[in-house]
């Protein structure tokens, strides 16, 4: 009955945060209602909205969600090794995932700076915002 419970409630919180931030805005301007029709450079603009969203609106509260579990899966683990490997596990994973994730952001932003698309600025990086995709 516990489990039955907390599955419950996991569910409506992580359903919680995917409608909050889906129903923020479109994922593109174009298109509807007394709007312009759609062009090329829409799409683009399009995968930069999805990209946006699941980098950075998805997969930061899962990420802790996650940790979060496996935090509370460490502490009562107790004297049951497997729990306590299992925990160990899920964290690690979820580092190993974050690391993937954005370290592929980081990796195509220095093959970009390297290539000459981004250039270093005055106080870090000023890459030119090539993630974005501007329509005319």
């Amino acid at each position: 009955m516990k489990k039955q419970i907390l599955f419950t409630i996991l569910l409506l919180v992580i359903g919680y945060w995917l409608l909050v931030g889906s129903a923020q805005a479109a994922l593109v301007s174009c298109g509807g209602k007394d709007q312009e029709p759609c062009q090329l450079c829409d799409f683009f603009v399009l995968f930069q909205n999805i990209v946006n969203f699941v980098l950075f609106k998805i997969v930061p509260p899962l990420a802790a969600l996650f940790l979060v579990i496996g935090g509370v899966m460490f502490f009562f683990a107790g004297a049951s090794p497997s729990t306590l490997q299992t925990a160990k596990k899920l964290m690690t994973s979820v580092m190993f995932g974050l690391l993937i994730i954005y370290g592929a952001w980081v990796f195509v932003n220095t093959f970009f700076m390297l290539i000459g698309v981004a250039e270093p600025g005055q106080f870090g990086f000023d890459l030119r915002k090539w993630w974005n995709f501007p329509c005319p």
